[in-house]
């Protein structure tokens, strides 16, 4: 479990007066309270639903001890007072609150005014902790996107906080605020991606460098049962522009999965604020420009329908279809229920991109590169003008092997013959 820098206060629950707006007339409502990272809950009983909630991350709050009140005032609801029965509650409740108004990413690091990068769904800012010189990268989704697609929200903040290992980039702080969440992490400087479009074909030495790196994040993953579903080199971030970068970390679980209720229980406890409460559910309509299903459809790709019986969470399958089409493996096209092995698929597609700096299964249109995804077979031959050593077609065949129960996994590709040829030596996964 990973430690975070800045924590929420403790969860707080208390029957509070409660009253709304400023005007003379209105009265003092009793309601019981509960307040857990940052986010107000306000209900007339123990049992009844929720009548309405708010982030406090931000907010101004004054406090008056002679009333047991608490003054917030909020940029949506206005001004909420909360009065409290007892000296000893107004301490608690007043120390609560206050914690969680100052729990915004502006008190804890000083952003710059532009992002350096931008995403469908985040923009990336640097920013240093105040009082260090220290550099880090701050992600922020805002509410809009967050409220748009609550269920990548959640999978990411929950992900954040159970994984750590040397080759997955280091969460450092999570908050979560209505201007949306902000997820600060380690500073790399570019993305895989970036290294390929300069210098692409790598060498096989450095291939197999960053390949054992990226093959130990994945085998860490689904060894605590969790499915990345997008990896790719534009998720791969490396620490200098060059073909054996000192280090390389997977990033972005939006896309995540998890194949244990136990990892999603834990993530799920880290994931409350109103914007996206409804953010472990699979959301079918889910429309971006990762849909694959979408794709599909409007491509009228006649790909066989599959089957969806199996459970989605224990029985190690999933079923939906998202990821970027060139690194989409043949079962999630095919629509069959599927798990760690579509990671698999997709490193030996990084694989074969950085030994040819060109992608197996190419296409105008998404729909073009998902027919040839599921009829077509890689064509390794197309590699020995390279040339390519024995080791390292093996391996290829056996990660980009069309039957997903027949795909190395990624632990015992970590100990294929490719890696040993080039003396990597690094760290267990």
């Amino acid at each position: 479990m990973v430690t975070l820098k800045h924590c929420p206060p403790p969860a707080l629950n208390g029957l509070v007066s409660i009253r709304m707006g400023s005007g003379a007339f209105v009265k003092r409502q009793r309601r019981l309270a509960h307040l857990e990272r940052a986010v107000l809950e306000v209900r007339q009983s123990e049992n009844a639903p929720v009548e309405w909630s708010i982030c406090l991350a931000g907010s101004s709050v004054q406090s008056d001890e002679s009333r047991f009140c608490i003054s917030v005032e909020h940029d949506t609801m206005g001004r909420i007072r909360l009065y409290l029965s007892s000296t000893h509650k107004f301490a608690v409740w007043k120390s609560a609150v206050n914690a969680c108004a100052r729990w915004v990413v502006s008190t804890h690091y000083v952003l710059q005014a532009q992002p350096f990068a931008r995403g469908v769904f985040a923009a990336v800012y640097s920013a240093q902790p105040r009082g260090s010189t220290r550099c880090v990268a701050v992600k922020h989704i805002s509410a809009s996107c967050a409220r748009s697609v609550p269920h990548m929200v959640a999978r990411e903040v929950g992900v954040c906080h159970v994984v750590e290992h040397h080759n997955i980039i280091r969460v450092h702080d999570v908050f979560e605020s209505a201007e949306g969440v902000h997820i600060v992490m380690d500073r790399m400087a570019y993305s895989l991606q970036a290294v390929l479009d300069e210098m692409a074909p790598l060498k096989e030495s450095d291939a197999a460098y960053i390949m054992y790196q990226l093959l130990s994040a994945v085998a860490y993953l689904h060894g605590i049962n969790i499915v990345h579903r997008d990896v790719k080199p534009d998720n791969v971030l490396v620490s200098e522009m060059s073909s054996r970068p000192s280090s390389v970390k997977l990033c972005d679980f939006g896309l995540a999965n998890f194949t244990s209720r136990r990892v999603q229980r834990i993530s799920a406890k880290w994931v409350t604020c109103e914007s996206w409460s409804t953010a472990h559910k699979e959301d079918k309509r889910f429309s971006s420009p990762m849909d694959l299903t979408q794709a599909l459809s409007q491509g009228g790709v006649d790909l066989k329908q599959g089957e969806h019986r199996m459970s989605p969470i224990d029985g190690q399958t999933l079923t939906s279809a998202i990821g970027a089409p060139s690194f989409t493996a043949p079962e999630v096209v095919q629509r069959r229920a599927y798990g760690a092995p579509v990671d698999v698929w997709a490193c030996g597609i990084s694989m074969f991109y950085m030994l040819t700096g060109a992608l197996p299964f190419g296409g105008d249109k998404a729909a073009d590169v998902l027919q040839r995804v599921a009829v077509d077979e890689v064509d390794v031959t197309r590699l020995m003008c390279a040339p390519l050593s024995s080791d390292a077609a093996n391996l290829l065949r056996r990660l980009l092997n069309k039957d997903p129960r027949q795909r190395m996994t990624a632990d015992s590709a970590l100990r294929h013959a490719w890696f040993a040829a080039h003396n990597v030596a690094l760290s267990p996964a």
